[in-house]
């Protein structure tokens, strides 16, 4: 066997050329990029004189920058943030809204024990009427005006304000004097209504004006659901399937009504002061109409117009008769 004494400068390349020998490829070491990614070379292994060599696929490097994965993805938009409505006298109080109508409680503790229609408390268990009570009508009332004012109206406000303005008789609530609240700003007109019709609720909710309703209660064998109301609560809005979105005084929760026959809503019973009634309305309301918008006008009560010009003066175009060929 030939031997040879290796030199400091000889090449491993030219020692191959010069004894006719065959080099396996290098193994490319790991490089490290920081903890996003890893690019591996491509291991050799070598036996005897003759080095065979295993190749495996390369991988494709992962990208320098990847998005930092502690950062959530952003929740796609449901649409427009629900309304959060202030209390003007405690600011630190607010109300949950649905369909930018506030959820307001009628037994709320801020006014929940407040006589309706006097002055002073009502003790809790005797038989004075309080907001917590008896007054779903006027909570109903102020939860639309809300809306539709833009201003926050508690049931607190409305009873002051129909205390001192005659808007009670005896136990109960004269609706039209209930607008007066709103000193003219925006001018609205409280309509009560006996003869309300699904017709009519649909078109004030296309028009994003809550309907008051009066209900019935359900779950007493042989007791009828016409009649004077029970209990009152504010349509808000329509669902795609046909029901009826509705804020209920009596706990200040939204609830949701479905069709009842040919012109009927009514709510199944649900846990509460209430258990075991349904609620089933029959064409009792109360609507609320905008001032009515002035007719357009043209021709001469077009303002523009100078009146002072003659119709004399004006062209006049003449229709002119066919011509025959």
């Amino acid at each position: 066997m030939r031997s040879y004494l290796t030199r400091a400068n000889d090449m491993l390349t030219g020692l191959a050329r010069t004894y006719s020998a065959r080099t396996a490829p290098q193994a490319q070491p790991t490089i490290n990029r920081g903890s996003n990614q890893a690019v591996t070379g491509r291991p050799s292994q070598t036996q005897g004189t003759q080095a065979s060599q295993t190749q495996t696929p390369p991988q494709r490097a992962a990208p320098l920058f990847t998005r930092d994965t502690f950062t959530p993805a952003e929740s796609p938009s449901t649409g427009s943030t629900p309304r959060i409505w202030r209390d003007p006298v405690s600011p630190s109080r607010t109300y949950n809204s649905q369909d930018g109508v506030p959820l307001f409680n009628q037994g709320d503790p801020a006014w929940g024990t407040r006589r309706l229609g006097g002055t002073g408390p009502a003790e809790r268990g005797s038989d004075i009427p309080s907001i917590g009570t008896h007054g779903c009508a006027i909570t109903s009332v102020a939860m639309a005006l809300s809306q539709l004012s833009g201003r926050t109206i508690t049931p607190q406000q409305m009873d002051e304000y129909l205390d001192n303005n005659k808007g009670y008789s005896g136990n109960s609530v004269f609706f039209p004097k209930t607008t007066g609240i709103l000193g003219g700003s925006p001018e609205i007109t409280a309509n009560r209504l006996d003869n309300l019709t699904i017709a009519q609720i649909d078109r004030e909710l296309d028009e994003k004006r809550p309907v008051a309703i009066g209900v019935r209660y359900g779950g007493t064998q042989g007791r009828s659901l016409s009649g004077t109301p029970d209990h009152w609560i504010t349509l808000t809005g329509k669902n795609e399937d046909g029901t009826y979105r509705a804020n209920d005084p009596n706990g200040g929760v939204p609830i949701t009504l479905r069709r009842e026959g040919t012109n009927g809503l009514m709510m199944a019973p649900r846990e509460g002061r209430h258990r075991n009634r349904s609620y089933h309305f029959r064409n009792h309301g109360v609507t609320f109409t905008p001032p009515p918008v002035a007719p357009a006008r043209g021709s001469d009560q077009d303002g523009f117009v100078d009146r002072a010009v003659s119709r004399q003066a004006r062209p006049t175009i003449r229709a002119q008769p066919p011509q025959t060929p």
